[in-house]
């Protein structure tokens, strides 16, 4: 058992020790919503037993948050950052290019981004969307789609925008 000098002591122990677990808290946190966000593992992870058990063993004080905690915390984050994105492609001419492409349960999905040379030279680019896409699947529905991620999400282009829509068949 530890020997204290004072209670004053103690309690300075006692609080570092309750910051440290608070610091680790946050830094577990982020990991894990960086590790959702970059794997793109669904939010029921965080429900499963294996991966509790697996949390656990890696840190037994560290208790994981629910899905509905990091889904929210990760909605936020996406705010934030698009609409920083918003205020850099203020300032730039923008191309727009667009994939699509089904997924593994057979659903078309239309994915647009915008590419960029900042002011240093460097080329950016940015997913704006991402979104199910009925078919068909011709120029005319890609146009449509284009005007509506255009006029709907990124409002601020002041005309700055190029885009070519084809539809090469191989």
């Amino acid at each position: 058992m530890e020997h204290w000098s004072s209670q004053k002591e103690m309690l300075l122990y006692w609080y570092v020790l309750e910051i440290n677990l608070i610091k680790l808290t946050i830094i577990y946190f982020c990991i894990l919503k960086n590790f959702i966000i970059q794997t793109t593992m669904c939010y029921s992870l965080l429900n499963e037993e294996s991966f509790l058990e697996f949390v656990y063993l890696l840190d037994p004080r560290y208790v994981p948050p629910d899905r509905k905690t990091i889904r929210h915390r990760i909605e936020v984050e996406y705010e934030i950052s698009f609409l920083k994105v918003k205020e850099v492609l203020k300032n730039v001419s923008v191309n727009l290019t667009c994939d699509i492409w089904t997924s593994l349960l057979l659903d078309p999905y239309l994915g647009i981004t915008a590419h960029y040379v900042d002011a240093n030279w460097i080329y950016r680019s940015h997913i704006l969307d991402v979104s199910l896409f009925p078919h068909p699947h011709d120029n005319q529905s890609i146009v449509v789609a284009l005007k509506e991620v255009i006029l709907c999400s990124i409002t601020s282009f002041n005309n700055k925008i190029s885009f070519f829509v084809g539809n090469e068949k191989i």
